[in-house]
């Protein structure tokens, strides 16, 4: 195994090794334990698409690296209420250890999260399913994709198989985009609205441009 993937099995494995080194009573202990394997265990699968692909899935990743911290502090206060303060004893020293331990890791999660928003969320060539299928009367005439590191393109054009004008082909496909993909065009025949998740955001723009018979109908996918 590679040392990054070394890594990530520690770093997932940490909040049960932190409930371990700080739980006192067993019922306690046992519930909020299987949670914490069911965070790591769900957190893997969605990273290797084991559960197969979701809209959001890098948002649940984050979510399943998250949520171990309350459920640690919610049972660390569970305890507290149902066996009473901590006394002293030889466990002292691994309480404060797994306090630390958790500050450590809600610090790396957080600034992991943080710098990933701030740099914004990978993007890919957005799919031809924001536009198809077309109403009656049009007719797909062509697709294009390109990427670069920043910004990815989909073109596809547009044209009218019943005779129709440029600017009728331009109405459908505004009329189109709207009622069907919700979009909110502007005057010029554009639009942007935020896409991707928490974890991963970008900006997906939408443009009609009228050229000869067709409609270029463009779609591009930018970091947030």
């Amino acid at each position: 195994m590679a040392p990054i993937g070394v890594f990530l099995v520690v770093f997932a494995a940490l909040p049960l090794v932190i409930w371990g080194m700080t739980v006192r009573t067993r019922q306690v202990g046992w519930t909020v334990g299987v949670l914490l394997a069911a965070c790591a265990a769900t957190r893997f699968g969605l990273a290797g698409a084991l559960f197969g692909a979701t809209v959001h899935r890098q948002d649940l990743v984050v979510l399943g690296t998250l949520l171990p911290i309350p459920l640690i502090i919610a049972g660390w206060l569970i305890e507290r209420r149902t066996a009473g303060p901590r006394t002293e004893n030889p466990l002292e020293n691994r309480q404060s250890a797994g306090i630390a331990t958790l500050v450590l890791y809600a610090l790396v999660v957080g600034a992991a999260a943080g710098v990933g928003y701030h740099q914004g969320g990978e993007v890919s060539a957005p799919s031809s399913d924001q536009l198809l299928p077309l109403p009656a009367g049009l007719t797909a005439d062509g697709r294009k994709s390109v990427c670069d590191p920043d910004t990815c393109s989909t073109v596809l054009g547009v044209a009218g198989s019943d005779g129709a004008t440029t600017e009728q082909i331009v109405q459908r496909l505004r009329t189109h985009l709207e009622s069907a993909h919700g979009w909110h065009l502007d005057a010029a025949g554009s639009a942007c609205r935020r896409a991707g998740g928490f974890s991963n955001p970008t900006r997906l723009c939408v443009t009609l441009e009228p050229m000869g018979r067709l409609v270029l109908v463009g779609f591009d996918s930018r970091k947030h």
